[in-house]
């Protein structure tokens, strides 16, 4: 075989390795599953929340110690209280709490038991929430 054919079926060997290898890569990326869809209509991520606390809103009559005592009473330990200043959608203000939850108790158990405290409006996991 004279060296220029050498030279030309090296160099198609060289190509069609090439393109195979690209191929592979390429299709590989592409096989990739997609993007999962926004959470909530606008929230990206898997649907995850803290595993040791909870999120409440305080109730507006009652004092930010009197929440404490009565979630004390379950069991609970009330952390830092966000106060926010009267609005127009919020006449008597916006306080929301976070409760720190014991060892063995699950966030829904604490969710549900929250629920029936007169002292608070509602509680909710404290879910990751993911820039977008």
């Amino acid at each position: 075989m004279p060296i220029r054919h050498r030279k030309t079926a090296w160099l198609f060997s060289l190509l069609t390795l090439s393109a195979i290898l690209l191929w592979a890569v390429a299709d590989g990326a592409l096989a990739q599953s997609p993007a999962p869809a926004p959470r909530g209509g606008w929230q990206p991520g898997p649907d995850t929340y803290h595993p040791s606390r909870v999120v409440v809103r305080l109730a507006d009559a009652v004092s930010a110690e009197a929440a404490s005592d009565s979630i004390g009473r379950l069991g609970y330990t009330l952390g830092r209280v966000a106060e926010f200043e009267p609005s127009a959608a919020f006449p008597g203000g916006l306080r929301i709490g976070v409760i720190n939850l014991p060892l063995k108790e699950t966030p829904d158990d604490a969710v549900a038991k929250l629920s029936r405290v007169p002292a608070i409006v509602y509680a909710e996991r404290d879910y990751t929430r993911y820039k977008v």
